[in-house]
């Protein structure tokens, strides 16, 4: 899954929609693919590694794609959302200081899964 328009600073268009199993009340994390890691011993691929970049409620789901929201976005009154979900880049500095700033604005392509 991956993030196919930005709307604006906290809303995004993912390519799945409800045939895909999207469905009301799913949360999910945007993230930059990274390297593939393997492990030192084993030589064993563990995958490729996931840093988050922000998490995400849906707004609204269609057929073939759904609009997801920031938890981070300032509501009506300009304050931003108290959710039981907050960002691992304000809560965790050692994987935010693993993005420079510039790096962690979501762009067309990142990836996401649902979480």
């Amino acid at each position: 899954m991956k993030i196919v328009k930005v709307i604006d600073e906290y809303n995004y268009v993912i390519d799945q929609g409800s045939i895909n199993g999207i469905k009301s009340g799913d949360k999910f994390l945007v993230y930059l693919p990274g390297d593939e890691v393997f492990d030192p011993d084993t030589k064993k691929s563990l995958g490729r590694l996931e840093i988050p970049k922000d998490r995400c409620e849906i707004v609204h789901i269609q057929e073939n794609m759904t609009i997801i929201k920031s938890v981070n976005a300032k509501n009506e009154t300009g304050l931003f959302q108290a959710s039981a979900i907050t960002s691992i880049l304000s809560t965790d500095s050692s994987i935010g200081s693993i993005l420079s700033k510039d790096k962690r604005k979501v762009v067309i392509g990142d990836g996401v899964k649902k979480i």
